[in-house]
């Protein structure tokens, strides 16, 4: 999703997540159907105030992603099952290096 703050206000007539976009039935639809379509995710300390984080988008958002990075602006990449394994357990370097195999092709 290219404007996620203008997807909001399109189809919540005019409201964001801080003023109630995501009690829009058509916002929550919109961001699961960008998540679900995604391969990769970079969100940033202030995408709050971008994606209406209900409780169903957190649930899937957590148990389809993985972070690929560390720090304030986090990339995440989709989780295929047989990856779970291997990427949840990376911790800070490991992790990095894990990325780049993935990248490479070498897992």
């Amino acid at each position: 999703m290219i404007d996620g703050l203008g997807t909001d206000y399109a189809l919540s007539d005019g409201r964001n997540p801080q003023t109630g976009a995501g009690s829009s039935r058509a916002v929550e639809a919109a961001w699961m159907s960008a998540f679900r379509a995604a391969r990769y995710a970079w969100l940033t300390s202030v995408s709050y105030r971008r994606i209406p984080w209900s409780p169903q988008l957190v649930a899937y958002f957590n148990s389809h992603f993985v972070p690929l990075t560390e720090g304030s602006g986090w990339l995440y990449i989709r989780a295929a099952r047989r990856l779970m394994s291997a990427v949840l357990p990376a911790v800070g370097g490991e992790r990095r290096a894990l990325a780049e195999e993935l990248r490479n092709g070498q897992r």
